[in-house]
C-alpha cells in the first residue's frame, strides 16, 4: 500500500452526541486502519478507546463555515469523511482500502473525490474497484468519502447546509474532472437518524446487536416520515439504474412532476 497523506474525520457536532456511544461501540471493533483519526463536535468529547484528534468548533455558526473551521485544522493531504450517525456494520476492508490508496497516489494531482460507500458509481473502470463518474452525473457529491482537502475548501460554499453542499455540489462539479468512486465499500454502514429521527429498521439492528443506543434521546420517525424515506429510497435507485446519457433529462423531469427541490 502506498503512503500518502491521509486522515479519517468523523464529522458530528454536540447535538448529536446521543449517538456517540453506539457509534464507538461498533468503530472500536471494526476500525483497522493505520490512520490518524480527528473527531470534529462543538464542545463536548466522546468517551472511546480510539486516540482521537480532537477539533472543537465552539459555537454552532452554520453549518459551512464550522466545516470550513474543521478542515483548516487538519493537517493530512486528503481526509476520508464520514458521520456519526453511520454506524460501522463490517470491518474496514484493508485490501479496498489499500487499492484506493494506491489508486490516489497515482491519480493525485486529479482526484478530487473518491466515494467509499459503492452506491453511485461510473461506467468507465479506472483499476478494479474503482470507476470514473461522468461528467453530469445526479449525486455526483456527496459529503462522505475520500477529498482532496485544499479543494474540497475552496469548493464549500458560505452559508450551505449538508444538504444543499450535495444538491448544489453536484451542480457546481457537473463539468470538473476527478471524481472517482468504489464500485463495492471499503466498509459497511447503517444509518440510523434521518432529518433528526431514529430510523426503526435500524434501531431494531442495534437492539438486536446490543448497542448502546438511548431510544429516548431522540423520536422515532412515524409511518409517514418512513414511507416518504422508502419513496425516496426508491426514486434514487431508480435513477441510479438509468443509463448516464439520458439520467439527467429524467433526474430533471421527475423533479419538476414531483417538485422536488
Amino acid at each position: 500500500m502506498q503512503d500518502i497523506s491521509l486522515a479519517l474525520l468523523i464529522l458530528s457536532c454536540d447535538k448529536y452526541s446521543d449517538l456517540w456511544s453506539g457509534y464507538f461501540y461498533q468503530f472500536e471493533k471494526n476500525f483497522n486502519l493505520e490512520v490518524p483519526v480527528y473527531f470534529a463536535s462543538n464542545n463536548l468529547t466522546p468517551n472511546t478507546s480510539i486516540p482521537l484528534r480532537m477539533i472543537q468548533t465552539g459555537e454552532e455558526l452554520n453549518w459551512s463555515s464550522n466545516f470550513k473551521k474543521v478542515l483548516m485544522e487538519i493537517e493530512e493531504k486528503f481526509v476520508f469523511i464520514t458521520l456519526e450517525d453511520l454506524y460501522p456494520k463490517s470491518p474496514f476492508s484493508l485490501e479496498l482500502f489499500s487499492e484506493a490508496c494506491n489508486f490516489i497516489s497515482r491519480s493525485s494531482l486529479e482526484l478530487k473525490q473518491l466515494k467509499c460507500s459503492g452506491v453511485v458509481r461510473g461506467k468507465e473502470m479506472v483499476d478494479e474497484h474503482i470507476s470514473r463518474l461522468p461528467r453530469g452525473l445526479p449525486y455526483r457529491v456527496t459529503l462522505c468519502g475520500i477529498w482532496n482537502r485544499e479543494f474540497l475548501l475552496s469548493f464549500i460554499k458560505d452559508e450551505e447546509n449538508p444538504w444543499e453542499f450535495e444538491v448544489n455540489g453536484s451542480s457546481r462539479a457537473a463539468d470538473i474532472e476527478g471524481f472517482f468512486a468504489m464500485t463495492i465499500p471499503i466498509y459497511e454502514t447503517v444509518n440510523m437518524v434521518e432529518k433528526g429521527f431514529w430510523i426503526r429498521e435500524s434501531v431494531r439492528w442495534a437492539l438486536n446487536n446490543d448497542l448502546p443506543i438511548n431510544l429516548n434521546s431522540r423520536h422515532l420517525k412515524n409511518w409517514r416520515q418512513e414511507a416518504y424515506s422508502k419513496i425516496k429510497n426508491y426514486y434514487f435507485n431508480f435513477v441510479m439504474k438509468i443509463n448516464y446519457a439520458r439520467r439527467k433529462k429524467i433526474v430533471d423531469l421527475i423533479k419538476k412532476i414531483l417538485i422536488i427541490h
